[in-house]
C-alpha cells in the first residue's frame, strides 16, 4: 500500500486530490464529452494516514489490468508486432530501460506502454540529442507517467513537462514521484503561480495551460489523447505549441484519424489546425498500433478506427 506521506512533494499530490476528488471541481472549457463520461469511472480514495486505499484508473491505459493472465494475453500482443516491426535493436534498448522503471511502481510491460516504445523509437530516429543534453520536454496526456519515466531515463537533464486533465495528472504524479523520489517535482496551477524553475517534472492541469510559458519546448508527445478533445481544446493547445517551443521543435502526434466522442463530435486527425507551413518528417499509419489481445472472444480485437502518425517541425507564430 502506497503512503503518499513518503513521496517528496506529498502536498503537490493532496493538492490534486483535494481539488479533483473532494471538491470535484471539472477542468472547465477543457473537459470534451469522452472526459465527461469516462472520468466518473477514476478512483482514488487516500485516508486520512496518507494510505492510497483506491487508486483505479480508467480511460488512459491498461496498466491497471494486472492479473496474471492480463500479463501473459499482454506480453502475446507485444512480441505478435515486435517480430514484424524494424528497429528491433532500438525498441529492444527502450524495453530494457523500461523494465526496472515499471518495476518500480508494482507494474510491468503492457502493450500500452509497448507502443509508446515504439512511438519513441521511430522519434529517436530523427532527434539529435545525447543523454546529459539540457532540454525542455512537453507530454500532453501521459496517462500513468510511463513515457516521462522512460524519457527522464534517457535524457537525465531533460525538464518534463506534463498536461493533463486534474484527475489523470495524479496518477502522474504519483507514479513518478515513486519511480523518481530525488528528483524535484513542482505544479503550476495558473499564470500567477510560482514555480521552481529548477524542476525535473512539472504538472499542470489542462484548464490552468497558460498562453505563454517561460519555457521552450523541443520535443512534444501526444498519443492517443487529442483524438478525445473537442476542437476548441485542439486549436489551445496547437497554439500554446506554436508559441511556446524552439525552432527545431518535433511534434509527435500519434491519433486515430476519426473518432466519434459520447457528445457526437466527429474529430478528424486531418482537420487538426495544422499548418501548410509545418515540415512532416514522418506521416503515416503506425505499424504497432492495429490490434489488441484480450481474454474475450475473437481475442483479437481491431481499434474502431485507423491511427496516424505525424513527427512534424512545428511552423511557429510571431
Amino acid at each position: 500500500m502506497i503512503n503518499i506521506r513518503n513521496l517528496p512533494n506529498s502536498q503537490l499530490i493532496m493538492n490534486l486530490y483535494q481539488k479533483y476528488y473532494i471538491k470535484e471541481e471539472s477542468s472547465d472549457g477543457i473537459m470534451s464529452s469522452h472526459w465527461e463520461k469516462f472520468s466518473k469511472k477514476i478512483e482514488v480514495d487516500i485516508d486520512a494516514e496518507g494510505y492510497l486505499n483506491k487508486f483505479i484508473g480508467y480511460g488512459f491505459g491498461d496498466l491497471q489490468y494486472n492479473r496474471l493472465i492480463d500479463k501473459i494475453i499482454n506480453y502475446f500482443c507485444n512480441l505478435s508486432y515486435f517480430v514484424r516491426l524494424p528497429y528491433k535493436r532500438e525498441i529492444k534498448f527502450l524495453i530494457e530501460h523500461a523494465i526496472p522503471l515499471l518495476q518500480k511502481i508494482d507494474s510491468y510491460l503492457s502493450y500500452d506502454c509497448f507502443r509508446q516504445i515504439c512511438s519513441l523509437s521511430v522519434i529517436r530516429k530523427y532527434i539529435n540529442l545525447e543523454e546529459r543534453d539540457n532540454f525542455n520536454i512537453l507530454i500532453i496526456g501521459d496517462g500513468y507517467g510511463f513515457l516521462s519515466a522512460l524519457l527522464k531515463s534517457l535524457y537525465v537533464n531533460a525538464k518534463i513537462t506534463l498536461i493533463d486533465i486534474g484527475k489523470v495528472l495524479l496518477f502522474q504524479a504519483v507514479n513518478l514521484q515513486r519511480i523518481y523520489p530525488n528528483l524535484s517535482h513542482s505544479l503550476f496551477n495558473n499564470i500567477r503561480t510560482y514555480y521552481d524553475s529548477n524542476f525535473d517534472f512539472l504538472y499542470i492541469p489542462a484548464e490552468n495551460m497558460p498562453d505563454i510559458i517561460n519555457i521552450k519546448y523541443k520535443l512534444i508527445i501526444n498519443i492517443a489523447s487529442m483524438q478525445e478533445m473537442n476542437y476548441e481544446t485542439i486549436n489551445k493547445y496547437f497554439k500554446f505549441l506554436r508559441s511556446n517551443s524552439t525552432e527545431d521543435n518535433l511534434f509527435y502526434c500519434c491519433n486515430r484519424r476519426l473518432k466519434i466522442l459520447p457528445g457526437g463530435e466527429i474529430i478528424e486527425f486531418f482537420k487538426y489546425p495544422w499548418h501548410l507551413k509545418d515540415k512532416h518528417i514522418v506521416d503515416e499509419e503506425p505499424l504497432f498500433y492495429r490490434y489488441f489481445l484480450s481474454s474475450k472472444f475473437p481475442f483479437i480485437h481491431y481499434f474502431e478506427g485507423r491511427m496516424h502518425h505525424r513527427l512534424t517541425n512545428l511552423f511557429l507564430e510571431k
